[in-house]
């Protein structure tokens, strides 16, 4: 189990509250029934039994019923509330479902993402409207695959993608975008090898990224003058125990420019710390041939010795996480 896990879980719970940690009572969690809502009404918590000991089961557990409580609300939905409840404290709950599904099970992250789509379209079919529907991918839109959002998760938003496009969708127009984002979505997923690519380094060397060999690789998307891809340089280059393991080659980075400024690049390059390999795609294959899924730069992959992918364009912090969850 990641070490990290138990931390991380009940950090969320202390920022937004111990409902979830109370011991069972009947009627709050499972399939509730309808609950009513009255003004002011609070986001209605789930809670996880008592008998679930395991750190890791009482995540899953709480990922996957999350939404239970709140899919049975009576409340309407308009422009300022969803199920009666408040937009904004709807997607306040939101974000904490998203940083929830980075500590689940990959099986309990994708049943609790399909399930809150199909509870949705059930709703939809029974009250005859899409605006909760709406909602939902409104919300799943800004915070799981907006390039800038904290919690972005490629891989969440695929089976979101997956179920959505299963039925009927409240606005039809946008069938063929999110058929495209499912494409995006599904290169280079988490537990599968990466595409291979040719590169040409500063020493004007042409290899290939399988031809780095390296325990763990951290790959970064970047560009000359980018000022967050020069604030992820420094903190790897000022964390010391980092700095240690990749001088002892228990890591590699490989900095990668996909772009076409040779010029820019190569009077940046220098600026890269010598213990980094940085090249750039000089055959354009990354654009051209739709490699990677390149929404925004900087973008951060992690790779094990085999090139499988064990974060996709994810957060640094997340990367930094997992580096001292594999390496320490």
């Amino acid at each position: 189990m990641n070490r990290f896990l138990p931390i991380v879980f009940f950090l969320l719970l202390a920022v937004w509250g111990g409902a979830a940690c109370s011991s069972c009572h009947s009627g709050t969690s499972g399939q509730p029934g309808v609950e009513s809502v009255t003004p002011g009404s609070e986001f209605p918590m789930i809670e996880i039994p008592g008998m679930i000991a395991d750190a890791q089961d009482r995540v899953d557990y709480f990922a996957e019923h999350f939404w239970d409580r709140f899919a049975a609300l009576s409340g309407p939905t308009d422009s300022l509330s969803v199920h009666g409840i408040e937009r904004n404290a709807v997607e306040e709950k939101f974000v904490f479902w998203v940083a929830l599904l980075k500590t689940a099970s990959p099986q309990a992250m994708e049943k609790s993402v399909r399930e809150a789509v199909r509870s949705a379209r059930t709703e939809a079919a029974k009250s005859g409207s899409n605006a909760a529907m709406q909602a939902l991918i409104d919300m799943a839109d800004r915070q799981l695959y907006d390039p800038n959002a904290p919690g972005r998760n490629e891989e969440a938003y695929l089976f979101f993608l997956q179920e959505l496009l299963s039925g009927t969708l409240p606005d039809e127009s946008m069938r063929m975008a999110y058929e495209y984002y499912t494409k995006l979505c599904s290169l280079n997923r988490p537990g599968n090898p990466a595409s291979d690519f040719a590169f040409i380094t500063r020493e004007g060397r042409v290899m290939n990224l399988y031809d780095v060999k390296a325990p763990v690789l951290l790959m970064i998307f970047s560009n000359p003058g980018c000022p967050l891809c020069a604030s992820y340089q420094e903190y790897i280059q000022k964390n010391a125990a980092l700095s240690e393991k990749l001088a002892k080659g228990d890591f590699k980075v490989l900095n990668i420019y996909p772009d076409e400024d040779v010029a820019a690049w190569e009077e940046y390059a220098r600026t890269y710390p010598k213990e980094w390999i940085c090249g750039r795609d000089h055959l354009n294959q990354l654009f051209a041939n739709n490699l990677y899924s390149l929404r925004a730069i900087p973008s951060l992959y992690l790779l094990d010795a085999d090139k499988k992918v064990i974060l996709k364009d994810a957060p640094y912090e997340e990367v930094e996480m997992k580096l001292y969850d594999l390496l320490f």
